[in-house]
């Protein structure tokens, strides 16, 4: 997709083929000039048929094709490879179309695949849509295409190449010096000739004086600094982001992700564009598993895990296209480099949203800190996977004495919450509301056996009482009604 993405900044589209190989799903980086379509047809960017135009290897063919080997050996040769001779690579002009039908239940689609004098491929086409994920920098008024960057800098790009080309011929032509020599000074020009310029005679007394135009006025070099500006502005890529070139004025943090945040507004339309092909092409994947089923095939599905892959079969996970929705989401809230994520752990631990060590260390996610934090996240881990073994496997897990159970009480709470919003089945709710009243009661009957017993208590105040009573002072009597004689205290 980064290839994709980068064909439609420098052409008028990004393409990329979607298609099934037998049990698998194949994808491939296609080229604009590779595909046609009807012009009138496709004046509202809705054309009904498509056409691609590859170069194919004879052999593929035969390999794809054997029923139809006669037909492909004596297809036509490729002549834009050259002379071709029995040892070297043999290419096919090969075309491949689809046409959409015209209603839900008109089958009138078709999909051909045929070379030069033969049908290779002739079948019936259902889908509503061609088997391709198209991107586009920007959107055309009219037409299929997009508009690519390419074509939005290209006024200011010719204008920078013609003001380049001319200081490149001024800088070669009047960047050497120019000597100028009396006529009659016997100064033997050959004793000037070692350095760059040109020697001028003239008549007068003057000693020789060397002289260096200047190439270029300065207001050129102005001009030309305004033409790179001006590309920034139309492209929205700053200064930033293209030198690697901190403005001048943004100093703080703060300033610079307000002014990275301007820039990825600007590119909003292009960033859900990129996203929604994204999109296309997991439709499709749904799309062709289920062919895949339907054809009497099986397709394996890798997930990964935490630890690895889980490994199962689309049969096992298919739904119907009723029951779910494809929707993009962003992978993390948090910058993917160290600093920007130690910075904004840091804002919400000061905001109060993150309280516990567990979340920290996770947040983080650092691989060469997976050793020291790993025991950190088990905690975390360990209820993640209880909420799972509910919502996913309906399968009750209850809370062990040995894990935190305020943090999975908690977690188990908003998890419950969340499933309610979700209206999840009854019987699951029922579960997380067991697996909080459990963990609940483990910890008021951890807190009842660290505390101390009534007897206990009771003891413990009478001890305390005797020894604050000895450390208090002795008593003493106001002098008026001490009638002892000096040398007698009074007992304390």
């Amino acid at each position: 997709m980064p290839r994709v993405f980068s064909d439609a900044c420098v052409m008028d589209l990004g393409v990329l083929k979607v298609f099934r190989s037998g049990d698998s799903l194949k994808v491939e980086r296609c080229f604009t000039n590779h595909l046609f379509w009807d012009m009138d047809e496709a004046l509202y960017a809705e054309p009904r048929s498509l056409f691609q135009r590859m170069e194919t290897h004879k052999a593929a063919l035969l390999h794809q094709f054997p029923e139809k080997s006669q037909a492909i050996e004596q297809a036509t040769l490729d002549t834009n490879y050259g002379p071709e001779t029995e040892d070297e690579v043999q290419m096919v002009t090969c075309f491949e179309a689809w046409h959409l039908p015209t209603a839900e239940d008109s089958n009138d689609g078709r999909h051909v695949i045929c070379i030069d004098g033969a049908t290779l491929l002739d079948e019936e086409w259902t889908y509503d849509r061609f088997p391709f994920v198209f991107l586009r920098w920007s959107d055309a008024p009219l037409g299929f295409s997009g508009v690519s960057l390419v074509e939005q800098l290209e006024p200011v790009q010719r204008e920078i190449n013609q003001l380049l080309i001319r200081i490149q011929q001024s800088m070669a032509l009047m960047s050497s010096p120019y000597f100028f020599v009396p006529i009659g000074s016997k100064v033997s020009p050959n004793h000037l000739r070692n350095a760059p310029g040109t020697i001028l005679q003239y008549a007068g007394a003057q000693p020789p004086v060397a002289y260096v135009p200047q190439a270029m006025s300065g207001e050129v070099y102005n001009h030309l600094d305004r033409l790179l500006q001006r590309a920034y502005e139309i492209s929205g890529i700053s200064e930033l982001s293209a030198t690697g070139r901190k403005p001048s004025g943004l100093d703080s943090g703060v300033a610079l992700r307000i002014y990275t945040d301007i820039e990825s507004e600007r590119h909003q339309l292009t960033a859900q564009r990129y996203e929604q092909a994204f999109m296309d092409c997991a439709s499709w994947f749904m799309d062709w598993a289920e062919e895949i089923i339907d054809d009497g095939g099986n397709m394996v599905v890798r997930t990964m895990q935490k630890k690895g892959f889980d490994v199962t079969t689309f049969k096992d996970i298919r739904m119907a296209q009723d029951d779910y929705e494809l929707t993009a989401f962003p992978i993390s809230l948090l910058p993917s480099t160290p600093a920007g994520r130690i910075q904004t752990t840091q804002e919400l631990i000061n905001m109060g949203v993150i309280t516990e060590r567990e979340q920290i260390t996770k947040l983080l996610d650092y691989p060469d800190l997976a050793s020291v934090t790993h025991w950190h996240e088990t905690a975390e881990n360990d209820v993640e996977w209880r909420i799972s073994k509910i919502l996913d496997d309906s399968e009750y897990v209850s809370p062990d004495p040995l894990m935190n159970l305020e943090l999975a009480r908690s977690r188990m709470q908003l998890a419950y919450l969340e499933a309610l919003q979700q209206d999840v089945e009854q019987e699951k709710l029922d579960m997380m509301l067991d697996f909080i009243t459990e963990a609940q009661a483990m910890i008021e009957q951890a807190m009842q056996a660290a505390a101390p017993g009534p007897l206990a208590t009771e003891a413990a105040q009478m001890t305390g009482s005797a020894e604050a009573m000895a450390q208090e002072p002795p008593l003493e009597l106001p002098p008026e009604m001490n009638t002892a004689p000096p040398s007698e205290t009074l007992p304390s």
